[in-house]
């Protein structure tokens, strides 16, 4: 592999407080093997309220996975379908290119 080539991404999802299993668990069926869970509040200025047009928990759960690049989209695309901003998760999705990646044995993603 090219030493430029990204070859993997970070998705990232933030869900409403209390939906983290079942985006980990949808995740899953797109062929996700695991991500981490962290707790988290969000700090919205009502005006960031009203501009979004949707209610903004306080207590959020950001999941973190790291996923290969051709896996990507569809992935999302399942989180964001099943705990998008129309459901009670209120999530969001959204991935950053991951252009090192140490600490892993191929074979162990």
């Amino acid at each position: 592999m090219d030493q430029n080539e990204i070859s993997h991404d970070l998705i990232i999802a933030a869900v409403n407080h209390g939906f983290s299993d079942e985006v980990v668990a949808s995740a899953r069926e797109a062929g996700v093997s695991g991500g981490t869970v962290i707790s988290a509040r969000a700090h919205a200025h009502e005006e960031a309220v009203a501009q979004f047009g949707v209610p903004i928990e306080e207590e959020k759960d950001i999941i973190l996975m790291l996923v290969e690049r051709d896996k990507k989209y569809s992935i999302m695309q399942i989180i964001t379908e099943k705990h998008g901003l129309n459901t009670n998760a209120n999530g969001i999705v959204y991935s950053l290119p991951v252009d090192m990646l140490g600490g892993m044995s191929p074979g162990n993603e």
